[in-house]
């Protein structure tokens, strides 16, 4: 009895090794971060949005996040997300680091009392604002600027995801 109860551990063990096994399908959803910047790769019809690492490691980045990132050119961010097939990484969310060596506020554009204001993480107001800016309400932007008392003065901004995205 002893002897069969050897064996059937070792089948036990030995399906668990197999390539269907629970194990792998879990190792592939285990989430992890790269951080480095972002570069429009390749030619059209075929532009990549690509990830390059300060170790030199590249990723094409893919995902419903893949546009806004796409809009973020030179910036430098912590994307989170999971190896795909090849050199696709599948991301599921993403943080600007910095923007022009700045770390950015983010967040939407919105207009209420009569003023404009930067809804995100913290809420900001914008204090003349370009007539450009003014013009983003409902998109989410990055906004580079100098903070006052009374809000956010911007000096540039870029635009992540337009109002009607």
């Amino acid at each position: 009895m002893r002897r069969l109860d050897t064996r059937m551990l070792m089948c036990v063990a030995l399906a668990g090794c197999s390539g269907n096994s629970g194990g792998r399908q879990m190792a592939a959803t285990v989430t992890e971060t790269l951080v480095g910047e972002i570069q429009l790769t390749g030619s059209v019809p075929m532009v990549l949005v690509t990830l390059t690492t300060a170790q030199g490691r590249s990723v094409d980045l893919t995902g419903d996040l893949r546009s806004e990132l796409r809009n973020l050119t030179g910036a430098e961010v912590a994307v989170r997300g999971r190896p795909a097939s090849g050199r696709d990484f599948a991301v599921v969310s993403y943080e600007i680091r910095a923007i022009q060596g700045e770390r950015p506020l983010v967040g939407t554009v919105a207009y209420r009392g009569g003023e404009y204001w930067l809804e995100g993480d913290v809420e900001v107001r914008l204090v003349n604002a370009s007539e450009g800016l003014r013009a983003q309400i409902g998109a989410k932007v990055w906004i580079l600027g100098r903070e006052m008392e009374d809000g956010v003065y911007p000096q540039t901004y870029g635009v992540i995801r337009g109002s009607r995205e």
